[in-house]
């Protein structure tokens, strides 16, 4: 398979790339009026658009090279703020969006996750009338903000530049905010105390290789990784991807951390 080449300019930030910081939120909405939703997206383009994967990637790369210097806080140095938006089908569909645009999308994103409940294994407890709201409405989940920071103050002043607009207040809804930051008593790792992100695979041509002879395992963009012996970038008999788009899957889980423990 030969390696793609990436406009990393095009691509959002936190899907080549992640934010990496130490406050976020996690704003799920609902738009209220197709014409002032499509007017706060268009608003709110601007914020995504500096928040690209190519920005991301070089911000990450200089605050690792300082890091690399004996600095032990950069982020007293340099800091940025992030934005990411991610459209669900209900969202696109409140957007009035044409028929022909909403029937080229995927089967399972038009589905949504709770009406796919029997293949995601979503039963008994975990069936999606169990859960927490706006996820047990899947009706109203039209669109996830995520805004990161690397102070708490930025990102607070960043959320409210973005919901304080005209077009926002008249178009669109907060269904949850849901806030997320890094464990202050053990930084870099995640809630059950493991540490995070050193399994991400890397991307051909994005990402160093990680070893000195030039990582052979090391994924092509776009190339699947959940068949087993995959080298051609798709599943036997499936389309391969294409385009800049990308998809994120935001589950809201409830761990059972004793259980974890035992495993």
């Amino acid at each position: 398979m030969p390696t793609t080449s990436l406009d990393l300019n095009q691509i959002q930030g936190n899907s080549v790339g992640g934010f990496n910081k130490d406050f976020q939120t996690n704003l799920f909405l609902k738009f209220t009026s197709a014409a002032a939703g499509r007017a706060w997206i268009k608003e709110v383009s601007e914020e995504v658009a500096a928040s690209s994967s190519a920005n991301v990637l070089q911000f990450n790369n200089q605050f690792s090279a300082l890091r690399a210097q004996g600095v032990r806080r950069p982020e007293e140095l340099i800091s940025a703020v992030w934005v990411n938006l991610a459209l669900s089908f209900q969202g696109l569909t409140a957007l009035n969006l044409k028929a022909a645009n909403l029937a080229a999308f995927p089967q399972a994103f038009r589905d949504g996750m709770a009406q796919r409940k029997a293949e995601l294994g979503d039963l008994g407890a975990s069936d999606p009338s169990h859960w927490v709201a706006p996820f047990n409405n899947p009706s109203d989940g039209h669109a996830v903000l995520i805004i990161a920071a690397d102070h708490r103050h930025a990102l607070h002043r960043k959320v409210g530049s973005i919901t304080g607009t005209t077009a926002f207040k008249t178009g669109v809804q907060i269904l949850r905010d849901q806030p997320g930051r890094t464990r202050p008593d053990l930084p870099g790792h995640e809630h059950f105390g493991f540490k995070d992100g050193i399994s991400q695979p890397g991307i051909r041509g994005v990402d160093p290789p990680d070893d000195p002879i030039g990582n052979p395992n090391q994924g092509h963009p776009g190339q699947d990784l959940l068949w087993p012996g995959a080298e051609s970038g798709s599943r036997p008999g499936q389309p391969g991807k294409s385009g800049l788009g990308s998809e994120r899957l935001v589950p809201r889980l409830s761990p059972v951390a004793p259980r974890c423990r035992r495993v």
